[in-house]
């Protein structure tokens, strides 16, 4: 009767019980092997070289832009997309951290005190600029001009005929009212269309009208007809070539010093303006747009303004007009924008009420500058991140965008963050020590802490599946849902990684590791096998079911290269006292012929025998090793193989 120990199907490593204890498909080592869901084990892949030539790649991500998949990095201050340069960050290279949420490369660290994002087109500060400081120049309230109108036409194009030494030129407005007979244009405001003397041509057919009845009627120039009291404000926008446009915080125009100079630490609410219809507003701002951004101006972004103005009387806001670079009423000097209506003409509010465009619907306070972070995670549609200035705060974004952010749309978490994550609809702050979960709900924030003592110090070194929020630490892998306290994942397949470094999960396959090690895991339907992995990388990332990783010099796809070799090494079988064990028999396919070790003595006494039908090389076949006689109570088996060799299982066999 044979004698037999050891096994048909493997699982992974397991190093969390004494090795004679674990079961017998069980590795106590796993270098590069790879398990699938028969059990057998194979030669991992290596990785495949994608780009190259660089010096020092500080940050890297994997993600989706338009249905593509897409591999972000930056060495020195250059940002590259799938090798082509994209842009350039001011970098601090132990501080660059990069995460791929919803189509954006959110770009963390940099030394200009600001995040960036890359949305496939530009890179480009997170956030739109602010009109931190502007100069009012001209003259911009009182008294318009009065002229009287003496005739009126009854024309296709109307023509207004005034009295001699109006100063109405082409392309003016002008307020008409208290016309009698033709009564059609009366508290309305209309625009030369060309001048003549004293004739001023309409485009605006009044054949139908009444009869004009002769110097009965004023037009009022420079006035949008409106009594009332009046507020303006400006909003900065940035425009893209995808038509996506960006605003950031309403700053209200003050009209009592108008040719002074206005700083970050002035008051902005808006001047007050009581107005009757014989008032005028001209409007002429000098601004420096301070955004970073890469690309051309005038091509890939138009830095711009919007002005909004209340109703009589109102508190909203409403759109009167827009300017944005390269439209002809932005007057470029240097790097310094003015406001005109045309080159040379200064703008003039004649907008009615009731032609103004949409409100101003945002807060005054929620198109704020996002702070800088080295911690970001994306819940719903909002953006959750810390504040290294203030490292207690976690902002989160509205729903109205991941660029906008109100100056108080902040929790104080009671420690210092240390990293953020998401899980379902729940981000998890974390500590060093401690975690908490917070939620919006209706649109306010609610936070409640986690019970457990665990924390990270490596906020960067988390992802999220579908087993939770992994996160990894110096005592091994954890796992939280964000309600209840963690636990620990993989303690049986490594007891620690010295310096945990990256994370990252494609599918059922996990990658972690540290600056000398990686492992990955197969999360299978019955078990999760864990195997050391011999190609290791501080920074890794997957996207589309696949890993990638770079290098200081290169970039990778993980596990899609050429199979180089593998070693395991089975469990300590310890019940053979009285067994006569004298051989080691593999049940291997594979184009060569594996090493193998019982107790650490390498077995070279390979019968050539394999089993009937079975002899062609390649084939599954059973390879059988005579060893000698075992003189202690502990035997294991290790084998090392390479390229395409599987092994299905392993045993030790006697009569």
């Amino acid at each position: 009767m044979k004698n037999v120990l050891g096994t048909n199907h493997f699982t992974g490593l397991d190093v969390s019980k004494g090795s004679h204890l674990i079961a017998d498909g069980s590795l106590t080592k796993s270098v590069n092997g790879w398990t699938d869901e028969s059990g057998v084990v194979r030669v991992a892949r290596g990785q495949d070289n994608l780009y190259s030539g660089y010096s020092a790649i500080s940050c890297f991500a994997a993600g989706r832009q338009d249905g593509t998949d897409k591999l972000v990095w930056m060495d020195g201050d250059n940002v590259y997309a799938n090798g082509s340069l994209v842009g350039t960050i001011a970098s601090d290279a132990d501080a660059m951290y990069m995460r791929d949420f919803d189509d954006n490369f959110y770009v963390m660290g940099s030394t200009d005190d600001q995040n960036y994002i890359y949305d496939g087109a530009v890179v480009r500060q997170h956030g739109c600029w602010q009109l931190d400081s502007y100069d009012l120049v001209g003259t911009f309230t009182g008294t318009a001009s009065t002229t009287t109108i003496v005739d009126i036409s009854n024309a296709s194009q109307a023509v207004f005929e005034m009295t001699a030494g109006h100063a109405i030129v082409a392309g003016d407005p002008f307020y008409v009212e208290s016309c009698t007979g033709m009564t059609e244009f009366n508290g309305r405001i209309v625009e030369a269309l060309s001048v003549s003397t004293n004739d001023v041509t309409v485009d605006e057919n009044s054949s139908g009208y009444g009869t004009y009845d002769a110097s009965t009627g004023t037009a009022i120039e420079d006035s949008f007809g409106n009594d009332g009291v009046y507020k303006y404000y400006m909003v900065p926008i940035v425009k893209f070539a995808d038509d996506t446009v960006l605003s950031g915080k309403p700053r209200g125009l003050i009209f009592d010093d108008p040719n002074g100079s206005f700083a970050v630490g002035d008051s902005w609410e808006a001047s007050a303006l009581t107005l009757t219809v014989d008032d005028k507003v001209l409007i002429e701002i000098e601004f420096t747009p301070d955004y970073t951004c890469s690309g051309t101006v005038g091509v890939d972004y138009f830095p711009g303004l919007r002005l909004y103005r209340t109703k009589a009387d109102g508190a909203n806001f409403y759109l009167e007009r827009e300017w944005v670079h390269g439209d002809g009423h932005l007057l470029l000097t240097g790097s310094e924008y003015t406001v005109l209506i045309n080159e040379s003409i200064t703008y003039r509010s004649t907008t009615k009420d009731i032609n103004l465009g949409a409100v101003y619907l945002p807060d005054g306070n929620a198109h704020d500058t996002p702070p800088q972070s080295s911690y970001m995670a994306l819940v719903g549609q909002r953006l959750f991140m810390n504040d290294v200035d203030n490292p207690d705060r976690l902002y989160f974004t509205g729903l109205d965008g991941v660029d906008y952010v109100g100056t108080l749309d902040y929790l104080l978490i009671p420690d210092h963050i240390t990293g953020i994550g998401s899980v379902g609809s729940v981000c998890v702050v974390f500590s060093a020590d401690r975690m908490w979960r917070v939620s919006m709900l209706g649109g306010i924030p609610d936070m409640d802490e986690i019970e457990t003592s665990v924390g990270t110090d490596y906020g960067e070194v988390m992802v999220t599946t579908h087993l939770g929020l992994l996160f990894l630490r110096k005592d091994g892998l954890w796992v939280t849902d964000g309600a209840s306290p963690p636990k620990h994942v993989g303690r049986e397949a490594f007891a620690s990684i010295n310096e945990p470094t990256t994370i990252t999960a494609a599918g059922d396959v996990l990658y972690v590791g540290d600056k000398n090690t990686a492992y990955i895991m197969q999360d299978k339907a019955e078990s999760r096998n864990w195997h050391e992995h011999l190609v290791y990388h501080t920074l890794a990332d997957a996207t589309n079911g696949r890993f990638y990783a770079a290098s200081a010099t290169s970039v990778y796809e993980l596990m899609a290269g050429i199979r180089g070799s593998a070693e395991i090494t089975t469990k300590d079988w310890t019940d053979y006292t009285e067994r006569q064990l004298s051989r080691v028999v593999l049940d291997y396919e594979g184009s060569d012929v594996p090493q193998v070790w019982v107790n650490g003595n390498r077995e070279s006494d390979y019968d050539g025998h394999p089993d009937e039908g079975t002899d062609r090389e390649g084939q599954r076949r059973l390879l059988r090793f005579s060893i000698p006689r075992l003189h202690n109570h502990v035997a294991n088996i290790k084998v090392t193989m390479s390229g395409d060799g599987a092994l299905f299982g392993a045993w030790l066999e006697g009569e």
